[in-house]
């Protein structure tokens, strides 16, 4: 079959109609082929990605060949570069400094100048183009470009921000910024829910629930898993937050017991009886500490986020703080035993000097006013400085400033206890930004900046006890330890200096167009450093705090010696295309990152895709993998010292008895600890609509090589001792010239034993207003099924003493890992009614608690291998693992748990905003507003489960001056 007609010779369009044709079809053939056989997790997604970026490439120049005069009705892009220039002014036609004037569609922006002017070169917009103005205050605004005479200034005035407006935003809502999946909380959201700290706001997301205030206990965030323990912190713990582009770590916090005695748990911190613990350094931030009075807009990425961001493996929180003139603002929330005063005001310094944004905050928390035992109080500041330097030049210089306390105080009743965890933070950071307005580069941004902390923890106990004896040298041998009284103050003291820096450089590259396709290249890299100079753990080993198993002792340790800093380096690239295909908008965000963590180097392919199907549909893939470096605590956990006793005789008289002790010192370095790493695959479904707009995401993730911490046994051989009773009644001792084994001796160490497969989806809709009602109506939904283990490590246990003296072939057992299953559905129902003659706003909200389910399966009771006095492992056959010979071996069976919520119910809540003259705002939120509070008895136990907290109200007002 021939495949040209040989009878006609095609028009040059013609051949070149059916030339692309063939290569569509060739294409599609070859990569379907691909997508076959591809053996690569994810692989099909991959190519299914290419297929269409190939096509839609040969489709380009196809309409390359026939756009004629460009014009916007047709969905073609405009290929000229545009000046384009305006003025923005306040309604009072002031000009407005530092207003962000930007295009995302083109990923390109710029703010006014002392003037209120702007000029932005742009090159290939189309009818769907918006360019968007949001400043510190103001209602944001976005226009089309389609239809306006773009060789003439533009001139937009921005109103002040109130509840008067028609549109006001209380809600998230899904925006592309940086990822598909990126959900934007504006401040007028952030002001309607009445927030004490960024973790109240947080609750907007999908599956989250909507609780009171909580100061009493640290808050991290999880992002799109249901995990908990161990696997649940390495999620928080992948979690970045930045602040106006800087990472904001907790790698350098070492606010924790010796990793290498008690581990990765929760244990491992100082705590309180009644209260938990105070500290989260193997966890995301406490959210506690991020105020929320100088936060402007929100964006928050669970999915797959754009190759510049680095270091994290669960998604991202980009907080961009305020800039430029603003009125005063003086605000005073109440909850409960919670008061909470801000101010913030932006002040323009007159002519070039540029402006500054200042704000300071107060939060004082008791869990009872009617007892002062505990109590969390916080003290916050930062300024801001924009300036522009010159053309095309500008600067941002921000100093930030907190101190907290979260105490327990001395309760005679309690023993005399005390527990406190304070310190304080001084940061500084500086972005210089420069647009050239020709050349090939068009925008350079680096930032720097520098923190340094001091953090304490502190535990006092007085213990009544028996004599303890005590082993403190730092040496390897045998040697006298000694006795001390029971009876005595035992102190805990935590102290660091944690130091951490970092620098980035970003770099943006003009458009380049081949035919209607668009390219934006990105790249850039980073550089930062954690360190802690403290003084580190200050005990009193004569006083003990703890008595610890398995030989581990602790020891004072001083940070500023033990501790290196960790520098870690990233580098990225990405190419943003935006285009037209089937005369439908696209765009593809294919980037690559590399970094440098711990020595270990890793490639992170980062990929994206959004279409615009229908009039009011689109959808929206993603790919991605990324990593988090180990923090210092898990790098450098302090050394153990294991000491165990060989003769330990107590007469009475502590000049007349003996400790015989040994002792050795282990340094812990977990070179071999490797970042821990993260693959998502997402896809969703947007509308936008004459119903209304939302979205629904599917996702599928997995993490792995997550930080944990496990057994390792260090068997030791000693020689036996005996002993006789001199005439004085002092005692010695000698050596029998036997040896006896101390197999259980043992230590912790961090290892990249962590797994997690977290699927799920996440759902929000916005209904449009029903005007008779002046209401909206929306859902927000999320569900999440996780599957968590250790599974690249066993679980190996010691036999006993009496089994090993005995003479078994086996000094530990090996078994299997435990994999728990845990889900959750939660949903949030809510109608949002807003009368802006009346500058009034009520929203009432339903939390729904759908499904949850606990599942820890029957851990196998039986070996699967066995450690011999060789060292040697030997793995067990499955079919013998029931053979008498290793019964003994056998371990104590985990039953099988179960745990479901028994019923649907419920959460009511209610927020009520109004505004008198746009100068005073009056807010109400109730938490649980009928009181419901349904309780279950688990059939078989005596413990009742109580759904939902006890009402509670949060009162604010909000002077505007």
């Amino acid at each position: 079959m021939a495949i040209y007609n040989r009878e006609r010779l095609p028009t040059s369009d013609e051949n070149l109609r059916k030339g692309i044709n063939k290569v569509r079809y060739l294409l599609v053939l070859c990569f379907k082929h691909l997508f076959e056989f591809s053996f690569y997790k994810h692989g099909q997604v991959l190519c299914l990605m290419l297929i269409f970026l190939l096509v839609a490439f040969t489709n380009t120049i196809g309409q390359s060949k026939n756009s004629g005069a460009h014009k916007f009705k047709e969905g073609v892009f405009n290929q000229k570069l545009i000046e384009l220039k305006g003025f923005v002014y306040d309604e009072n036609n002031h000009p407005l400094e530092f207003v962000s004037v930007a295009i995302p569609s083109l990923h390109i922006g710029t703010h006014t100048d002392h003037k209120g002017a702007f000029l932005l070169q742009v090159q290939g917009i189309d009818s769907t183009t918006q360019l968007v103005f949001r400043y510190v205050n103001k209602e944001s605004k976005s226009i089309a470009l389609a239809g306006i005479d773009l060789n003439q200034p533009l001139v937009i005035n921005l109103k002040d921000h109130s509840l008067t407006l028609k549109d006001v935003q209380v809600q998230g809502f899904r925006e592309r910024v940086n990822s598909n999946s990126s959900i934007i909380i504006d401040r007028e959201a952030i002001e309607q829910s009445q927030a004490f700290s960024l973790a109240e706001v947080l609750q907007m997301l999908p599956g989250k629930k909507t609780e009171a205030p909580d100061l009493q206990h640290p808050q991290t965030l999880t992002l799109r898993t249901d995990a908990t323990d161990q696997n649940g912190m390495n999620n928080s713990f992948g979690v970045a937050i930045f602040i106006d582009g800087v990472r904001i770590s907790n790698d350098a916090n070492m606010q924790a017991r010796s990793l290498s005695i008690r581990g990765l748990g929760g244990q491992a911190t100082i705590s309180s009886k009644s209260d938990g613990s105070f500290d989260v350094p193997y966890n995301g931030l406490d959210l506690r500490d991020i105020p929320v009075e100088n936060i402007e807009r929100i964006e928050v990425i669970q999915g797959v986020a754009d190759a510049r961001y680095g270091d994290l493996t669960n998604g991202a929180i980009l907080i961009t703080t305020r800039a430029g003139a603003s009125p005063t603002s003086v605000s005073l929330k109440i909850n409960g035993g919670s008061t909470q005063a801000t101010l913030a005001k932006g002040v323009r310094l007159g002519g070039k000097l540029g402006a500054l944004n200042f704000s300071g905050g107060y939060t004082y928390s008791n869990a009872n006013p009617r007892d002062n035992m505990k109590s969390y109080s916080r003290v916050n500041g930062s300024v801001k400085w924009s300036v522009d330097l010159a053309k095309g030049l500008s600067n941002s210089f921000n100093v930030g400033f907190d101190k907290r306390l979260d105490d327990v105080k001395v309760d005679p009743d309690d023993g005399d206890r005390r527990t406190f965890a304070s310190g304080h933070n001084l940061n500084f950071s500086n972005s210089l930004n420069y647009q050239p307005t020709s050349g090939i580069l068009r925008r350079l941004n680096f930032t720097a900046s520098y923190s340094r902390g001091r953090q304490e923890s502190y535990d006092q106990w007085i213990l009544n006890a028996a004599v303890k004896s005590i082993a403190d040298k730092d040496t390897t041998g045998i040697y006298k330890g000694y006795f001390v009284p029971g009876q005595y103050l035992a102190v805990q003291n935590i102290i660091g200096i944690p130091i951490t820096a970092s620098a980035n450089l970003d770099l943006t590259s003009k458009t380049f167009l081949t035919g209607t396709m668009r390219h934006q290249f990105k790249a850039g890299g980073s550089v930062s450093t954690s360190g802690n100079n403290g003084p580190g753990i200050v005990i009193d080993p004569t006083r003990p705090r703890w008595s610890t198993s398995s030989y581990k002792t602790e020891r004072p340790v001083d940070y500023s010696k033990l501790l290196p800093f960790l520098t870690n380096v990233g580098l990225y690239l990405q190419d943003n295309i935006n285009g037209k295909f089937l005369d439908k908008s696209y765009g593809f965000y294919l980037g690559i990152r590399a970094d440098i963590q711990n020595g270990f180097y890793t490639y992170q392919p980062r990929l994206s895709w959004q279409y615009q199907i229908l009039k009011d549909w689109g959808i929206s893939l993603a790919y991605g993998e990324s990593t988090k470096a180990p923090a210092l605590g898990t790098r450098y956990p302090a050394p153990t010292w294991l000491d165990i006793p060989l003769l330990n005789l107590y007469t009475g008289n502590a000049d007349q008895s003996l400790y015989l002790v040994y002792t050795r010192q282990v340094k812990t370095d977990n070179a071999d600890l490797k970042p821990a790493k993260s693959k998502t695959l997402e896809f969703a479904l947007n509308y936008h609509g004459k119903a209304g707009s939302g979205s629904i995401t599917a996702y599928a993730k997995r993490n792995y090589d997550g930080f944990t911490s496990s057994t390792e046994y260090i068997p030791i051989t000693l020689p036996d001792y005996d002993y006789f009773i001199n005439e004085d009644k002092t005692i010695s001792y000698y050596e029998t010239g036997d040896s006896s084994l101390y197999a259980g001796v043992s230590r912790m160490i961090a290892s990249n034993g962590g797994y997690t497969a977290d699927y799920g989806f996440d759902l929000m809709f916005t209904s449009k207003e029903i005007e008779p009602l002046a209401t909206k109506l929306s859902v927000s939904s999320g569900l999440v099924f996780s599957k968590f283990d250790s599974r690249f490590q066993r679980n190996i246990k010691a036999l006993s003493d009496q089994t090993i003296r005995a003479g078994s072939e086996a000094l530990y057992a090996i078994y299997n890992g435990t994999t728990y299953k845990n889900t959750t559905w939660n949903s949030n129902l809510s109608a949002i009614t807003h009368i802006p003659k009346l500058g009034f706003t009520i929203t009432l909200s339903a939390d729904l608690s759908l499904l949850q389910t606990r599942i820890s399966p029957a851990s196998d009771m039986l070996a699967i291998g066995y450690i011999n006095r060789a060292m040697q492992v030997i793995d067990i056959a499955e079919q013998d693992r029931g053979l008498e010979k290793y019964a003994y071996l056998k371990d104590q069976q985990t039953l099988f748990a179960e745990d479901k919520l028994p019923f649907v119910y419920s959460n009511f809540n209610v927020t009520i905003a109004k505004e008198i003259r746009k100068k005073i705002r009056l807010t109400i939120r109730g938490y649980n507003i009928f009181n419901i509070r349904p309780e279950y008895n688990k059939p078989g136990t005596n413990s009742w489960t109580y759904y939902n907290t006890e009402p509670s109200l949060t009162a604010g007002i909000t002077f505007t001056l």
